[in-house]
């Protein structure tokens, strides 16, 4: 045992060294290399320092001596003066080309400039030092925060906010979040559709079902009105998960999860499923898990020959403004990206000036009429 100690202090004075000849005058220990040195997680650094969480002994031991060789300083009391002077709150989104989160994002700005704030847009999950530069943070999806929760365990206790995109798991702590009702989105997309004459209604979607509130909504609300489910996905795995509730599951095995091209996934539905659909019962209608979907689905399609409504009906959800480039206006289930960015502002500003706020708060929906129906 004193020998694996003795190698263990060795190797950390060989980092020791190693910093040094970095210049330690301008270099900043972070928890990242505290976990390095000691060979524990960050989170477990974070725990320790923070008093938030059980660490065993052994553990502490090794965090105590990574400290003392590193000459690690708590951060804490000068980064909560320089939080006083930081206007800027930080916005992490994986998907920088979606027109959704640009639309949500354009709304972030303007409520951030009403509360003396600067969004500054992230485009990459890099969190080290973020107590240094932002107020808070605003994730564009529950993904996000799970990995940031997971994985970093936010260290520097900057307040977080987000946006819940219709996944069905829970994050190990409570985040206050922005969603709209994902339950009330299918069951006035398909109370449209049905009003619209509609007799077959398909839901596309280019993730796995078994992941996703948005599809199970859909089920949910298709089993209200006793008609037959149809799912065409582009995930092979939830063919057994959901066939005892889904009379009819298309799935071709590909990729999955977010951050996935939805305009080429509609597209490829398009092709894969076109032929089989048109068979069903019409007048039909293809319900898109968003608006990039709808879109793909209508551009392969229209090049296939089909005519939209007429073969197909589409519609989409989120609306964003991608839904005018096409030559008509898609039908989609509006989500007001921009009041949900501009409450996510509202929400992280009631939380950093201790004012009472909601930790679930749902955006109104609203069906935007188009000519795909």
């Amino acid at each position: 045992m004193k020998i694996i100690y003795i190698d263990f202090l060795m190797c950390m004075e060989q980092r020791v060294l190693q910093r040094n000849s970095r210049s330690m005058e301008s270099y900043m220990t972070t928890y990242k290399e505290i976990a390095q040195c000691a060979g524990v997680s960050i989170a477990t650094v974070s725990r320790m320092l923070n008093d938030s969480g059980y660490v065993s002994e052994e553990a502490q031991q090794r965090i105590h001596c990574a400290i003392s060789q590193l000459k690690y300083v708590s951060p804490r009391v000068p980064e909560a003066l320089l939080r006083q002077n930081i206007r800027e709150i930080a916005f992490y989104t994986e998907d920088l080309v979606n027109p959704y989160y640009i639309m949500t994002y354009q709304g972030m700005v303007e409520q951030a400039r009403v509360n003396g704030y600067r969004v500054v847009l992230c485009g990459k999950p890099d969190f080290e030092n973020i107590g240094q530069f932002a107020q808070g943070v605003i994730f564009s999806n529950e993904y996000l925060a799970r990995y940031y929760l997971e994985k970093w365990d936010n260290p520097y206790h900057v307040p977080i906010v987000c946006m819940h995109t219709g996944s069905s798991f829970r994050l190990e702590r409570s985040v206050p979040c922005v969603t709209a009702d994902m339950t009330e989105v299918q069951e006035k997309a398909i109370a449209y559709l049905l009003k619209k004459g509609k007799r077959s209604i398909i839901y596309a979607t280019p993730i796995p079902a078994s992941e996703n509130i948005r599809t199970q909504a859909y089920l949910h609300s298709m089993r209200d009105y006793a008609l037959p489910s149809r799912i065409l996905s582009l995930s092979g795995d939830e063919v057994a998960l959901l066939s005892s509730s889904v009379q009819n599951t298309y799935a071709e095995a590909s990729y999955l999860a977010l951050g996935v091209d939805a305009f080429t996934a509609g597209q490829k539905i398009a092709r894969r499923y076109a032929g089989e659909i048109a068979r069903l019962p019409g007048p039909r209608a293809i319900l898109c898990y968003n608006d990039e979907l709808a879109l793909g689905l209508y551009r392969e399609l229209r090049r296939m020959g089909y005519r939209i409504p007429g073969d197909f009906g589409l519609l989409g959800i989120d609306g964003s403004s991608a839904v005018k480039y096409i030559d008509c206006r898609l039908s989609t289930v509006d989500l007001f990206p921009g009041r949900q960015g501009k409450k996510c502002v509202e929400l992280l500003h009631a939380i950093l000036h201790r004012e009472k706020y909601h930790y679930r708060n749902r955006i109104a929906v609203k069906i935007r009429e188009g000519d795909t129906v």
